[in-house]
């Protein structure tokens, strides 16, 4: 359907129902120009085309492409046409009738997020660039999208606008997208959770050479944490968490949170080992003419041993003082340990 308003420019142009428009003459090119109703970029145009006059050959070519030969009867000449384009120019080099034009594209979309209570990211599928909302994405085009709740809540599912697109899996999250055939607004739903979220420490538990302030926090507005450093499971009856704990010793702490109306979070526990750092046996540099005091550090108020005999030091060893330092005037091996109540032992 060609409307009087689309064509441009129109030469040796009739039409006829039966087989379509005819286009060109037996001597001479026949040209129509039509607008198309708004830009597109093309993946292919297909004209379905046969010859006027079976014993006269012709060809045809399209928005300037390379020109195609047309056959006696009507089949498909498909023209790669990729650019950008508001029109289309067809030419002939003589008689030809045409049955239809088809125009091959990719249609773009815009892809909108919505999510009150969280937010939702997403990536093009399978890579890690970022999609943001508001994007254009093409039909059938993958997203993986990634849905994260505001504190206090839980992700539910997802849903889409009409036509928009479809889920891999409307209840996993993270989940894939595919464009449909309409601007998309997808929405990340959101209730609030029925059950405390379990504490977190600021300080992640392992080994280390000095004291520690782990900081304890729940993600629930309004929780009250309890917690233990004894190794025993925490109850409404222990400790009520308000400030940063102290951790001058090797300790697990333990905890867990409650609110009015909700289930009570799950125990979060974490140990914290501390261990003497390997003492720092320091000697001034050089070839020694007479005999050289030695310094030994460790942790901040560990009690360091030593030995100058190769032996492996013990806390029965001798006890390193820093007002009287060792002294050495001969070859000398020297090995050190550091000990601390609560603390394990040093390395050698």
């Amino acid at each position: 359907n060609i409307h009087k308003h689309q064509i441009q420019h129109i030469k040796n142009v009739y039409y006829n129902g039966g087989d379509g428009l005819k286009l060109g003459k037996s001597s001479g090119a026949g040209t129509i120009k039509m607008n198309l109703a708004s830009s597109v970029t093309p993946t292919s145009i297909v004209v379905n085309a046969k010859l006027y006059n079976s014993s006269k050959s012709a060809t045809l070519k399209v928005n300037g492409s390379a020109t195609q030969s047309v056959s006696s009867s009507f089949s498909d000449l498909t023209f790669n046409i990729t650019s950008t384009t508001s029109y289309l120019e067809l030419v002939s080099s003589k008689y030809i009738w045409i049955k239809s034009i088809t125009v091959n594209y990719t249609q773009t979309y815009t892809l909108t997020y919505s999510a009150e209570n969280g937010s939702i990211s997403g990536v093009v599928y399978n890579t890690s660039t970022a999609v943001s909302s508001g994007a254009s994405i093409e039909e059938g085009g993958k997203v993986t999208l990634t849905a994260t709740p505001a504190s206090g809540y839980a992700f539910t599912g997802w849903s889409v606008s009409e036509n928009g697109g479809t889920f891999s899996d409307a209840s996993a999250n993270p989940t894939t997208f595919t464009m449909g055939t309409a601007n998309a607004t997808v929405t990340a739903n959101f209730e609030q959770s029925s059950t405390v979220a379990n504490p977190s420490f600021t300080v992640s538990e392992g080994t280390y050479n000095e004291a520690q302030s782990v900081e304890i926090n729940c993600p629930t507005d309004g929780a009250t944490i309890y917690y233990t450093i004894d190794g025993n499971d925490p109850t409404t009856e222990s400790a009520v968490y308000s400030s940063a704990i102290a951790v001058n010793a090797t300790t697990t702490i333990k905890a867990f949170a409650v609110k009015d109306g909700m289930t009570n979070s799950g125990i979060a526990s974490a140990t914290y080992t501390l261990k003497c750092a390997t003492p720092t046996i320091t000697v001034p540099s050089g070839v020694f003419l007479d005999s050289k005091e030695i310094t030994i550090t460790s942790s901040e108020g560990a009690s360091i041993f030593y030995t100058t005999d190769d032996s492996e030091p013990t806390s029965s060893s001798t006890a390193y003082d820093p007002s009287n330092k060792p002294s050495i005037s001969a070859t000398t091996t020297l090995k050190a340990i550091a000990t601390k109540s609560g603390w394990s032992d040093s390395d050698l």
